[in-house]
């Protein structure tokens, strides 16, 4: 008989529930949000990519320095480190088998207040604006925890946070299970 040591069982049990499919119950949908043209912009502060490299490095240095600092041999950090590259590069969103998905004939619904609003649907919409004024979509929301936003959406213009609709046109949005 082998005998695994706990770590390597532990890290076993991690990759097996990481490759796991959930069962999936319900419809994958959303809400998509907008607001008249005239509306205030506001901005969303965010971290640059270099910031956020910068405190991914900061991350690495500190770790390092804390398990130098237990006593923690050389040999042991580089085989941590390497398995730790691995598995996040192999949970990253790279898929070993992919998806295959029925076309939809969209949903169509109709954005119907002019001051602003909310359009719900599920699966794969075709948002008009109804209301005689341009709208800006303010934010899409899909329905959680299991659904996301298909991009690109099969038709265009795509529904995007941003996008000015004027009074008629079309957008499209997909939404769809979060494995």
């Amino acid at each position: 008989m082998i005998r695994m040591s706990r770590s390597i069982r532990g890290l076993l049990s991690l990759l097996a529930f990481a490759a796991a499919t959930a069962a999936h119950a319900g419809s994958p949908g959303g809400a998509v949000d907008y607001e008249p043209l005239l509306s205030a912009a506001q901005g969303v502060p965010t971290l640059s990519e270099w910031t956020l490299l910068a405190t991914g490095l900061l991350l690495v240095v500190v770790a390092w320095r804390v398990l130098r600092a237990r006593g923690v041999n050389g040999r042991l950090m580089a085989h941590a480190v390497l398995i730790g590259g691995l598995a996040a590069s192999g949970l990253a969103g790279h898929e070993l088998i992919r998806r295959a998905e029925a076309q939809f004939i969209p949903n169509a619904v109709n954005m119907t207040s002019p001051t602003g609003g909310t359009v719900t649907g599920i699966y794969y919409l075709k948002i008009t604006n109804a209301t005689g004024v341009p709208q800006r979509i303010k934010a899409i929301r899909p329905d959680p925890p299991r659904s996301g936003v298909l991009s690109p959406a099969p038709d265009t213009p795509e529904c995007t946070v941003g996008l000015v609709v004027q009074p008629g046109n079309p957008c499209y949005v997909r939404f769809y299970y979060v494995n």
